[in-house]
C-alpha cells in the first residue's frame, strides 16, 4: 500500500502497535510535526497548525518529508528553537527528536524508501559535534595510542647508533642497489615509530631487558607476528596498523641485508622474505579481527547507513552553521568523502577500486547515469577474467557531475584518478596524491561515525566493511528487474 502524503503515513503509524503501546509516542510526534516539521515549509499559519494539523500534513508529499530527514534530525539535535515557540529543556527536544526517528524508522520498515530522492546540498552545513565523541563511548578501548611504546630518551647507545645509521641508508641514494629508492623524512619518522611500538611492546609487555634491545628484533618473524595478534587482539588494532609495524620491519630488513655486501642479494632475498610472509600473514589476521569487531559491534541498518550519507552531503554546504563561508578545500573534502561514502552504500565496489577509479577510464558518463569498468578481481576467494561493468544509481549523476566537471578540475594531478588527497596545512605537498587503502578507510571510518553520533545520538564505530555489508544485503534483496550489472 502506498503513502503519498505525510498525512497518511502518521494515520498508519498511529495505528501501529508500537504506538498503541506508548500513547505518549504519538503525542510527542504531533507536537514535533507542528512545531518544527511543517514551520519549515513555511506555508502554513499558527492558526492552521493547531487547528487543522491533519489537513496541513495531508498537503505535504511524503516524498518531500524523506528527503529532508537528515537535516530535521539534525536541526533537533543541534536544539534549534522553532517558530513560533519558546526555548525548550533538551529533554524535551531529546523527545522530540526521539519521536520522529521512531516515525522515520516505522516509515522505512514499510518499504517506502522508494519514495525518497536524493536532498538537495543545503546552504548552510549541519552541525558535526554530536554528544557525545567517539573516544568516550568506547572507554574500555584505545584511550592512548601506545602507551607501552619505547620512549626517545629510554634509547641505549646501541639503539641510537642504529636508527643512525637506519636513516642514513632509507633516505639517501646507495650506488649498491639501484632499485632502492630514498625515502623522506616523514616517512622514517614512520618507520621509527612502529619501530618504537615493538621495542616497547619487548620491554613493557614481554618484559626484557632494555639492554638487551636491538634493531634485529624486528626482523624476528615469531616476535613480529606474536606483537601484531597482541597488537590485534588486545589494543583492538587495525589492518592499516599491522601494514606500517611490517613495512617498518621491511625496511629495517633491507638495512641489515645491506650490512653483508658480500652476500648482499642471497641475505636480503632471505630477510625479505621471511617479513612479506608476515606481512600477508598480519593483513589476512588484521582484517579478520576488523570483522569479527563489526559483528560484535553495535547495527547499523541499511536505513540508517542512507540518514549518514545524506548527512554527510549535508556537509557539504557552501557555509558552515555560523554562516560564514567555508575554505575551498573544505568544501572539496565535504564532497569526496560523501561520494565515496555514498558508492559503498550504493554499489557493490570495493575500497581499491574506488581508489583506482579514472575519469576519463574506468569511470565513464552515458545519457542518464555512469558506468564503472571494473577489472578482475585480485581477492584470493573470487579470481575472474571477465570484467564486471557496473552502472551507478541515477540519483549520483548529479553529484558526481559537479564533482568532476567543477571541483575536481581545481586540484590539478599528473593523472586521472577521481578522488585524490586534498592536502592540509602541514602537509601541502600531499594535494592531488592518489589516495591510498588506508586513506579511504579513516575517512570513511571518521565521517560516518561522526555523524552517527549527531543522527542517533550513540556513538558507533562504524568501518567500510560495515557500509559495504549493508550494501551488498540491500542489493541482494533487489528485485530482478532493478539490474547493477549490464
Amino acid at each position: 500500500m502506498s503513502a503519498p502524503t505525510v498525512l497518511e503515513a502518521y494515520e498508519q503509524f498511529s495505528q501501529s502497535e508500537e504506538c498503541q503501546a506508548n500513547l505518549r509516542l504519538i503525542d510527542n510526534l504531533r507536537t514535533t510535526l507542528r512545531r518544527y516539521v511543517l514551520p519549515s515549509y513555511g506555508q502554513f499559519t499558527p492558526t492552521e497548525l493547531k487547528k487543522d494539523l491533519e489537513g496541513c500534513l495531508a498537503q505535504i508529499p511524503l516524498s518531500t518529508l524523506l528527503n529532508q530527514a537528515t537535516q530535521l534530525l539534525a536541526a533537533l539535535e543541534q536544539n534549534v528553537k522553532p517558530r513560533n515557540a519558546q526555548s525548550l529543556s533538551k529533554g524535551t527536544v531529546t523527545n522530540y527528536r526521539s519521536a520522529l526517528l521512531r516515525f522515520f524508522n516505522w516509515i522505512y520498515s514499510q518499504g517506502w524508501e522508494q519514495t525518497r530522492q536524493t536532498a538537495a546540498v543545503p546552504d548552510y552545513a549541519p552541525t558535526v559535534h554530536g554528544p557525545q565523541s567517539q573516544s568516550k563511548a568506547v572507554p574500555e578501548e584505545r584511550t592512548e595510542v601506545s602507551p607501552y611504546s619505547l620512549k626517545e630518551e629510554e634509547l641505549t647507545d646501541t639503539l641510537q647508533n642504529q636508527l643512525k645509521q637506519l636513516q642514513s641508508f632509507l633516505t639517501s641514494p646507495t650506488a649498491d642497489d639501484p632499485a632502492h629508492h630514498p625515502v623522506s623524512q616523514d616517512t622514517f619518522r614512520s618507520y621509527k615509530e612502529s619501530i618504537f611500538c615493538l621495542l616497547g611492546w619487548l620491554k613493557n609487555i614481554q618484559k626484557e631487558e632494555l639492554e638487551s634491545l636491538a634493531l634485529e628484533q624486528a626482523t624476528d618473524r615469531g616476535q613480529l607476528e606474536a606483537f601484531i595478534e597482541w597488537g590485534i587482539e588486545e589494543r583492538g588494532n587495525g589492518h592499516g596498523w599491522a601494514t606500517n609495524i611490517t613495512t617498518a620491519a621491511v625496511a629495517v630488513a633491507r638495512w641489515l641485508s645491506a650490512q653483508d655486501q658480500n652476500n648482499f642479494r642471497h641475505q636480503r632475498t632471505q630477510a625479505l622474505q621471511n617479513i612479506l610472509q608476515t606481512q600477508y600473514w598480519a593483513e589476512k589476521h588484521a582484517r579478520g579481527g576488523a570483522h569479527k569487531r563489526a559483528k560484535q559491534s553495535e547495527s547499523l541498518t541499511y536505513e540508517e547507513s542512507v540518514q549518514i550519507v545524506e548527512y554527510l552531503k549535508a556537509c557539504c554546504a557552501p557555509h558552515n552553521r555560523a554562516g560564514l563561508a567555508r575554505t575551498e578545500s573544505a568544501i572539496q573534502q565535504s564532497w569526496q568523502r560523501y561520494l565515496i561514502t555514498a558508492l559503498l552504500l550504493y554499489t557493490p565496489i570495493r575500497q581499491r577500486e574506488i581508489r583506482e577509479l579514472e575519469y576519463p577510464g574506468s569511470l565513464q558518463r552515458e545519457e542518464k547515469s555512469y558506468r564503472v569498468q571494473l577489472s578482475a578481481s585480485s581477492t584470493a576467494k573470487n579470481r575472474t577474467t571477465r570484467v564486471r561493468n557496473l552502472l551507478l544509481p541515477e540519483h549520483l549523476s548529479a553529484d558526481l557531475d559537479y564533482w568532476l566537471q567543477t571541483l575536481r578540475p581545481q586540484i590539478e594531478t599528473e593523472h586521472q584518478r577521481v578522488f585524490v588527497r586534498i592536502g592540509s596545512a602541514r602537509h601541502p605537498e600531499n594535494l592531488g596524491q592518489p589516495l591510498t587503502d588506508r586513506d579511504i578507510s579513516n575517512l570513511v571510518a571518521n565521517a560516518t561515525s561522526r555523524a552517527a553520533t549527531v543522527l542517533f545520538e550513540s556513538p558507533m564505530r562504524i568501518t567500510p566493511q560495515i557500509f559495504r555489508h549493508n550494501a551488498s544485503t540491500h542489493l541482494a534483496s533487489l528485485k530482478p528487474s532493478e539490474p547493477l550489472y549490464h
